[in-house]
């Protein structure tokens, strides 16, 4: 979300197709989306003519975990490819291909370099939150062993 509200892409009121139902990133992105205002679409392995879903909206989010599922040839809004795939000659790829001259997020250092920032953004909110001097220490010492046998 950070990733779109730097572009300056305004979500209110905008047709969203994500294409995925994982409940990492589909099904989490579908509310949050929806909670914004837009109108959301969850495409999956099931849906049936992707084509008339994707042609039809103001932005698209694949996240399918498959190299080269989405060809953005003929694609003209803006796609965030949040894939994370090896091809056959051991390259990093996202989801789509065709990307040349597309508004597509690059794979690698688009959407896993931001996940990462906005981890480590999260770690140093919580030092600040969390008093991890004062956290009960944990004694290892007085809990039985676990009898594994003869070896």
């Amino acid at each position: 979300m950070k990733y779109l509200r730097a572009c300056e892409f305004d979500l209110t009121g905008k047709d969203v197709v994500i294409i995925g139902r994982s409940d990492i990133v589909g099904k989490p992105l579908a509310k949050l989306l929806t909670d914004m205002n837009c109108t959301v679409t969850l495409c999956h392995s099931h849906t049936k003519n992707l084509a008339q879903h994707i042609y039809h909206c103001d932005l698209i989010i694949v996240a399918v975990g498959k190299a080269g599922f989405l060809n953005c040839y003929p694609i003209y809004v803006p796609v965030v490819d949040v894939g994370i795939n090896f091809n056959d000659e051991g390259k990093l790829v996202g989801d789509c291909i065709n990307t040349e001259g597309r508004q597509v997020t690059p794979v690698p250092g688009g959407v896993g370099l931001l996940t990462r920032c906005a981890l480590m953004e999260n770690m140093a909110k919580a030092k600040l939150m969390w008093d991890f001097e004062n956290l009960p220490t944990l004694n290892f010492d007085d809990l039985p062993l676990l009898d594994l046998g003869e070896e």
